[in-house]
């Protein structure tokens, strides 16, 4: 999804000449979270030591803890471990020994909640239903196309006691909902999750990859284990403040929508990836049941696809190897393979031989092709997109459409003006809201499209997009003049 704003942690810790147990101990959960997340994308173990030897030759910053979910079940020995205390259960140990404690989660995506559901997880978190309360928004808040929550889990939720703290709508056509040094032309939305934990006057702010479900928390099952369907990975660490002072505390009518659950089901292939070094295509799959023994390779230039046999190895992730000698000429570029259920995924193969190794795969360049490729990602960057509900209305042969007369590009036209003058609008609105060192480039973005649509009116075979492109370069054109005449200077 685009337009997203992400919350992030960033530390720089000096690195020890050896490591130490000590030190690695020191980072939590963190080393093992590594140890199982290669296991299950397949990454190399002695890559994940590489990993791991760092954080035994770098302490982990004083007040800092990690908070990580791994698929799967989980015992509640293991979780009784600080450093395997997955899910809900590392949330808890975040906690000191004070009381009262106040858990405030903002995050843009609930799972599916019912009362027992939420109380279990309370429970688990140390933390009191009545207590914990969620950052969310009204229905005329900008996010409420993106932000997500069921109308059946906001009633469970609210009944099981959660807490709503209002996000305010943005007062007045300069404030923006991310904060004062945003301006409310940043049409980028939030989609950080955190969770602020308040304990009397002491707060922690974990910044982490979980969105409030049970998906990312976990669950405890029938079998006594707790059941975790996500890769999560927080970092908790001391703050004076956090957002919880500058919610709403009264009253809203909340924003919910319907959701599909069922996106958020892993699918039977969850991982593929796969290298050739010019001797041995080298496959590794994560799938939730067995993967038929043939696969089908992409060759560079050919016409078809080959088919070969190969014998999958046990555990997870499975893994197969298929010789291939650079000397047959033949470079394979992609590999799809097939569950017995039927459902198949394609990867890129990874080549890692060394650039003086053998040939290039593409020798030879097409500049105009290079440059037509860069002005479409030009485009994209300012929004040139369909408007949605529109539809494809392109490459109807003579340009008749069913039910319009005439069979003239009118409507094209219009359709593909409105996209153009959307992107200008775009333009307009990052010069507008740049700060001296940007808008140069900006400028000169804007020349670009305008060279770019201007060759489009003259050579486009679509007479309704000829139309579009001349019109919106018009406008585009007075832009950059008005830009020129208020100072910000392109070159």
């Amino acid at each position: 999804m685009s337009n997203q704003i992400q919350s992030g942690w960033r530390c720089v810790v000096p690195l020890a000449s050896t490591g130490s147990n000590a030190r690695e101990k020191g980072w939590s959960c963190l080393p093992n979270f590594f140890a199982e997340l290669g296991r299950a994308s397949g990454v190399d173990s002695a890559r994940v030591a590489e990993w791991r030897e760092l954080l035994r030759r770098a302490a982990c910053p004083e007040g800092v803890e990690f908070v990580a979910s791994v698929a799967g079940k989980h015992s509640p020995a293991t979780l009784r471990t600080r450093d395997t205390a997955w899910g809900i259960s590392g949330l808890a140990n975040l906690w000191s020994r004070k009381r009262p404690r106040q858990l405030t989660v903002l995050t843009p995506t609930f799972g599916s909640w019912d009362c027992g559901a939420f109380e279990q997880w309370c429970e688990t978190a140390a933390v009191e239903p009545h207590d914990v309360a969620s950052a969310w928004i009204g229905c005329e808040h900008p996010w409420a196309d993106h932000w997500q929550l069921d109308p059946s889990s906001e009633r469970a939720l609210t009944d099981a006691g959660m807490q709503w703290r209002e996000i305010a709508v943005p007062d007045g056509v300069k404030q923006s909902p991310l904060g004062d040094e945003h301006k409310q032309e940043d049409r980028r939305w939030s989609h950080a999750k955190l969770y602020e934990l308040r304990e009397g006057n002491q707060r922690r702010l974990l910044v982490t990859s979980a969105n409030f479900s049970e998906s990312a928390w976990g669950r405890w099952n029938q079998d006594g284990k707790l059941e975790i369907g996500n890769f999560e990975l927080g970092v908790a660490f001391p703050v004076r403040d956090a957002f919880g002072g500058r919610l709403g505390q009264g009253e809203f009518v909340r924003h919910t929508c319907e959701v599909d659950y069922s996106r958020d089901a892993e699918q039977q292939i969850g991982w593929l990836a796969a290298d050739w070094n010019g001797k041995t295509l080298q496959i590794g799959c994560r799938a939730q049941c067995p993967l038929v023994a043939r696969i089908d390779v992409t060759v560079a230039r050919a016409k078809s696809i080959r088919h070969h046999r190969v014998e999958w190895s046990n555990g997870v992730p499975s893994r197969a190897a298929l010789a291939w000698p650079e000397a047959k000429g033949d470079i394979p570029v992609a590999v799809t393979v097939t569950t017995t259920k039927g459902e198949l995924s394609t990867t890129p193969i990874h080549d890692t031989r060394t650039s003086d190794d053998g040939r290039l795969l593409c020798p030879d360049y097409d500049e105009a092709k290079l440059r037509e490729a860069a002005d479409i990602l030009l485009e994209e960057k300012y929004g040139y997109a369909r408007v949605p509900d529109e539809g494809d209305r392109k490459g109807c042969g003579n340009g008749k459409r069913k039910g319009a007369a005439g069979g003239d590009y009118a409507v094209d036209a219009y359709v593909d003006a409105r996209r153009r003058f959307r992107c200008v609008d775009n333009w307009w609105n990052h010069l507008q809201s740049a700060d001296e060192n940007l808008r140069k480039q900006i400028v000169r973005d804007g020349k670009r499209l305008y060279e770019r649509w201007s060759r489009t009116g003259e050579s486009a075979p679509n007479l309704g997009e000829r139309v579009a492109a001349r019109i919106a370069a018009d406008e585009l054109q007075l832009r950059i003049r008005r830009a020129h005449e208020s100072g910000h200077q392109g070159t």
